[in-house]
């Protein structure tokens, strides 16, 4: 909803880096919410489990890192809204 001229618009985020942790901890919303109802999504998420390179992506000009991380660990949730169960898997 847009204050300025009162009607619902298509918006768009946007997210800069400027710089990266040593140990990056990514999290998924994995719900979707509308007026009346929270789902759960299903939808497959492929991520690359070696080598995901962030370089490119951070912001700040002139810093020699590379920022390239490796996946070692996964929480998976199983059930739905109201329950279920958590499972995780270690390198």
């Amino acid at each position: 909803y847009c204050p300025r001229c009162k009607e619902h618009r298509q918006a768009t985020k946007k997210l800069d880096l400027w710089r990266l942790p040593d140990i990056l901890v990514v999290h998924l919303k994995r719900f979707s919410y509308s007026r009346y109802f929270k789902n759960k999504l299903d939808t497959l998420v492929n991520f690359p489990i070696c080598n995901l390179d962030l370089t490119k992506y951070v912001k700040r000009k002139g810093a020699p890192e590379s920022y390239v991380y490796d996946l070692y660990a996964i929480s998976n949730h199983y059930g739905g809204m109201g329950g279920g169960h958590y499972t995780a898997y270690v390198k």
